[in-house]
């Protein structure tokens, strides 16, 4: 595991961790970092149990920049092949770490916490799922922030499919005893009170409600012969081993006072199962929907939109979109996690609606949000018949019913479809999309120009305050990218995709072009545009553009193609480069440029750092190639640069085809850089 430091302009390497137990342990297969906290996932250290995992936590010195080791975590109950440290997350003084146990049990995840009186931390407690199935790989993934948790389950049984789901754990404090069940401190007996929360036999149970104090999970103990050891056991003094549990509260129907109604008003004696859980697979959600291929959270982070573009309600993959809203209410022991809000997809259950995959894409912010339908049908002709329809795409626009947090409907406002005297079938209008305020701008990836498919376009446009309408204020396409750049032939740019990414933040829009692999030129390596809007004239202009052959002509060498994936926030680009062809079988070392807007040419320029490049490349009206991020670890065909994310002054660049030494398999590997400040310069 490597750490870096930005000074000035500059990322260097500081600091190089490794394990210092016998290699191939996955030693950084997960990584969470928190100020000056780090937690590493270990999933196959075997010093405890077979593949049985670990997790480790640094401290950074407070006298120097380096990392020391100050705990090592392993559950008293882990097993063999739990994979513990699979997953990881820290946020302020407490951290989540996944155990999913891919093949004997549902999976786990255990909180780590840091005592205010001592500073030291422990594993405080276990999560674990409501209805737990076997191979549910519950702590696949997960995540910690401000008080919350997400767990994955992706290989949850929902109604006897595997259909994957997601667990929220919040806030509650039903015994009043001030100490939270959850991310807050974490009470080890969320039903008794008991404030010195004393645990003789740790094992994540206090012994105000521990049926055995003195023996750690009980676990040869099943006092009802069920076959379920009690600690498992969600009700140990009844015979139920089906563990049937209607209203998902860790209470089994036999024992529970009120099967049907999660947490009534008395007070939940179950103790095995210590964290009410919102079991958030929804139950209208089928097998192959994939809910989940995009989500987004707006930026205030009060909404949530999840897509399901293959769902089928009202007519075959027609998908939809799920909003969730983040529940804050703390009153009452039942509002936990996020609150669904809606269901959007297509008003319509007719055979056009059919296959439209409506979810494949999604965005929202604040009371509108944003679902591509790149497959959806249109029909050109006046004649009812189904031969005359062509899969163009769409994108539809929904509006929250009313501002009251009580109303939950979200209304279709406005469908869009690209332009009509270019509509082809395949064409996939809405298969990327970006959205800042009422300004929105829709990739057409595989539109036809100049009689050659996959060509694509961009349109850029704003909704009006009612969002009744879609004004268009500009067409990225080959006409005017090839009159703004005349060095440019028409066969780089015919077939190559024009929005196969974007992204759009205030008055500026980044455009990815990934070439046609059928052309010889070097510029056919892919292409970014840089768009911004000029606010007397009230219209978009390419303002600066990038692409290979712009880069090796000022220097820069073993470079691969541009254009799959860009993101802007705040005037800062980021845009990644992975390979040589579309085809991704010849890739050069991967980097990512990061881009500003400055007059400023004083950068530093020396580079002691084999994990960024400065280059300060002047490009079109006062853009700049300020640097590149790169691995040191990257090697060719490792697809670095695969995905970026740039929000917040946080930076996140994939590594799709990742390799460990010494391993033949391709894992993958995600890479987060932190911004920081430079001479008053962001």
């Amino acid at each position: 595991v490597f750490t870096f430091k930005k000074t000035s302009s500059i990322w260097t390497e500081n600091a190089s961790l490794t394990h210092q137990i016998p290699s191939n342990v996955g030693f950084g297969s997960s990584v969470s970092i928190d100020e000056d906290i780090l937690l590493i996932g270990c999933p196959y250290d075997s010093q405890m149990k077979s593949n049985g995992g670990s997790s480790h936590l640094y401290e950074k010195s407070t006298s120097n920049d380096s990392w020391i080791l100050t705990n090592q975590f392993i559950p008293i109950d882990l097993k063999s092949n739990d994979r513990f440290g699979y997953s990881v997350s820290l946020s302020k003084s407490f951290g989540l770490i996944g155990s999913y146990q891919p093949t004997n049990g549902p999976g786990k995840a255990y909180l780590i916490q840091k005592e205010n009186s001592t500073s030291t931390w422990k594993i405080a407690s276990k999560f674990v799922p409501s209805n737990p199935f076997n191979n549910a790989w519950f702590g696949f993934s997960l995540d910690l922030y401000n008080g919350w948790s997400i767990i994955g389950s992706p290989r949850a049984n929902v109604r006897n499919i595997a259909a994957g789901s997601i667990y929220l754990f919040g806030y509650s404090d039903i015994d009043n005893d001030s100490i939270p069940l959850d991310l807050t401190s974490c009470d080890n007996c969320p039903s008794s009170h008991n404030i010195n929360q004393t645990n003789y036999d740790q094992d994540y149970q206090g012994d105000a409600c521990d049926p055995c104090p003195f023996i750690a999970f009980q676990q040869s103990t099943d006092s009802d012969g069920d076959l379920v050891i009690d600690c498992d056991d969600n009700c140990p003094n009844s015979m139920n081993s089906n563990q049937s549990n209607i209203d998902f509260d860790s209470k089994g129907d036999i024992c529970d006072e009120c099967p049907s109604l999660k947490y009534p008003s008395f007070v939940n004696s179950c103790v095995c199962s210590s964290f009410p859980s919102k079991w958030n697979q929804e139950s209208d959600i089928g097998e192959n929907d994939s809910f989940g291929y995009d989500v987004w959270i707006d930026e205030n982070n009060e909404w949530m939109i999840v897509g399901s573009p293959y769902h089928d309600d009202g007519s075959l993959n027609s998908g939809a979109a799920i909003i969730y809203q983040f529940n804050n209410d703390q009153s009452t022991s039942t509002s936990i996690g996020i609150l669904r809000h809606s269901k959007i997809r297509l008003n319509d259950n007719t055979l056009m609606s059919e296959e439209s995959h409506c979810g494949m894409s999604v965005r929202i912010d604040k009371m509108k949000s944003m679902i591509g339908c790149p497959n959806r049908s249109f029909n050109k002709s006046t004649s009812q018949s189904t031969s005359s329809w062509i899969r163009v795409g769409s994108v539809l626009i929904f509006e929250k019913q009313s501002t009251s947090s009580s109303s939950t409907q979200w209304n279709e406002m406005i469908e869009i479809f690209g332009l009509n005297d270019r509509m082809n079938n395949n064409d996939q209008f809405g298969i990327t999309l970006s959205m800042d305020e009422n300004e929105l701008i829709i990739g057409c990836i595989g539109s036809t120009s100049r009689n050659v498919s996959n060509t694509g376009y961009v349109m850029i446009g704003s909704l009006n305050n009612e969002l009744s309408s879609f004004t268009i204020e500009s067409l990225i396409d080959i006409d005017l990218i090839l009159s703004h750049q005349q060095s440019l032939n028409e066969s780089d740019i015919l077939g190559s995709m024009i929005g196969s990414s974007v992204s759009i933040d205030s008055n500026i829009s980044l455009i990815g072009l990934i070439g046609n692999n059928e052309s010889t030129s070097q510029q056919s390596r892919g292409y970014v545009l840089i768009i911004e809007k000029s606010t007397s004239l009230n219209e978009w202009m390419i303002s600066s553009y990038l692409n290979t052959n712009e880069l090796e002509s000022n220097g820069m060498t073993s470079i691969g193609s541009i254009g799959r994936s860009v993101s802007i926030d705040n005037g800062i680009a980021l845009i990644g480069m992975i390979c040589n062809d579309i085809s991704m079988t010849s890739c050069s070392l991967g980097r990512s440029l990061i881009l500003s807007k400055s007059t400023n040419t004083s950068m530093n320029s020396n580079n002691d750092s084999s994990f960024y490049n400065n280059h300060n490349i002047s490009l079109m009206n006062g853009w700049m190639i300020e640097g590149s991020l790169m691995n040191p670890d990257t090697r060719e065909n490792d697809l670095y640069g695969y995905r970026v994310s740039n929000r917040n002054g946080m930076m996140i660049v994939s590594s799709l085809n990742f390799m460990i030494d010494g391993e033949n398999e391709t894992i993958g590997s995600v890479y987060i850089y932190k911004r920081e400040s430079m001479n008053n310069n962001n």
